[in-house]
């Protein structure tokens, strides 16, 4: 308990302003990936997807349920990025984040794919 109490008091201590976070490479290379992988997820349109869900298995003529069909799709999706974020952060090698940042983009190529108009 000794060592929790030392640990929050030294942390409320220190403090770092944007202007070190920015000069500080250490940091500012993964802060950067994040961003970019960010934007991307948006700029794939991710969001547009999900809110259209409904209206995309409706006009897709499917024997399931517009709605049960939405709550698949959302719940595929948060268990996908659930075990990928486990597996990619408790990943002890390199080689394997790279592995499973390729199944990441390769699920991604995937979705657009699957989801696309057959006409």
């Amino acid at each position: 308990m000794f060592q929790l109490l030392k640990s929050v008091t030294d942390s409320k201590e220190k403090s770092a302003s944007w202007k070190d976070i920015l000069q500080d490479k250490s940091i500012l290379k993964p802060t950067l990936i994040a961003v970019v992988l960010m934007v991307f997820q948006q700029l794939a349109a991710i969001d547009a997807v999900m809110f259209y869900t409904v209206d995309i298995f409706r006009e897709a003529g499917t024997d399931i349920d517009e709605n049960l069909s939405a709550n698949i799709v959302g719940g595929v999706q948060v268990v996908w990025r659930s075990l990928l974020c486990f597996l990619i952060d408790f990943s002890p090698v390199m080689h394997a984040k790279k592995f499973l940042t390729q199944i990441l983009k390769f699920s991604y190529i995937l979705k657009h794919v699957s989801s696309g108009n057959k006409r």
